[in-house]
């Protein structure tokens, strides 16, 4: 869980986009805080993964300035300039996504949130045999801003990249400026939200102990009804939906 925690849930989950910058900025008072602070604490990993979450809210711009400030303010180039236990790779990888200004959000899956590439070139070759370059010529610490993308040539508004494109691999041109730009910040740029379970949620009975269903007594659904294992019978009493 450590690697791929996921975004609050006013986030992704019910579209309170508002709602969810104000709770994310909130959380990042603080950039790396003590453990019982309610603030960020990517020394302890599970908080890595938050600051990609503003492109879900339609705040990308706001993914390019956390993401770049946590680079450059808590991790140090010295031997030990990691902000807390390595765990295999964990906080000195997303050193290494944070400046490609590229980062795999959603727990497995290989779409990328785009921030801001720290240096004015870089080349990337993959196993695959995929070579994937990003050029970003105003590149430096005050130019942390995204203005503008083009992705294979083509110019594009959204604040993140298919997994198609990590497995072909391609050409990413981002113009960088000091100032934030609202470039990303429509609903329909916003990365592809990923919920819990089936879409549509699947309805049918659960099974437990000695092969009985879980049972809602008398099939009258009501908050505090005490439920019970009853022999299946495929009766609407237990049809049991995913939410």
């Amino acid at each position: 869980m450590d690697g791929a925690p996921q975004p609050p849930r006013p986030v992704r989950r019910d579209g309170r986009r508002r709602g969810g910058r104000v709770q994310v900025g909130h959380f990042f008072t603080e950039l790396n805080a003590a453990p019982k602070k309610p603030y960020a604490y990517p020394g302890n990993e599970p908080t890595l993964n938050t600051p990609w979450a503003y492109a879900c809210a339609g705040a990308p711009h706001r993914t390019q300035d956390v993401a770049r400030r946590a680079l450059t303010s808590i991790f140090t180039p010295v031997p030990e300039g990691l902000v807390g236990n390595d765990d295999l790779g964990r906080l000195s990888s997303w050193a290494v996504w944070a400046a490609l200004g590229l980062y795999p959000q959603a727990p497995g899956r290989a779409d990328l949130v785009v921030a801001s590439p720290q240096f004015p070139s870089t080349t990337v070759r993959r196993g695959n045999g995929a070579t994937i370059t990003i050029t970003a010529p105003q590149a430096s610490d005050a130019n942390r801003y995204v203005q503008s993308l083009r992705v294979n040539g083509a110019a594009s508004t959204r604040p993140w990249l298919p997994a198609s494109f990590v497995a072909q691999g391609g050409a990413l041109d981002v113009t960088l400026g000091a100032t934030a730009s609202n470039r990303g910040s429509a609903p329909a740029d916003a990365p592809p939200s990923f919920d819990v379970g089936p879409v549509p949620a699947r309805s049918g009975a659960v099974v437990g102990l000695s092969s009985k269903c879980l049972d809602v007594p008398d099939s009258v659904p009501a908050n505090g009804v005490q439920l019970q294992l009853y022999t299946c019978n495929t009766t609407a009493a237990q049809q049991w939906r995913v939410p």
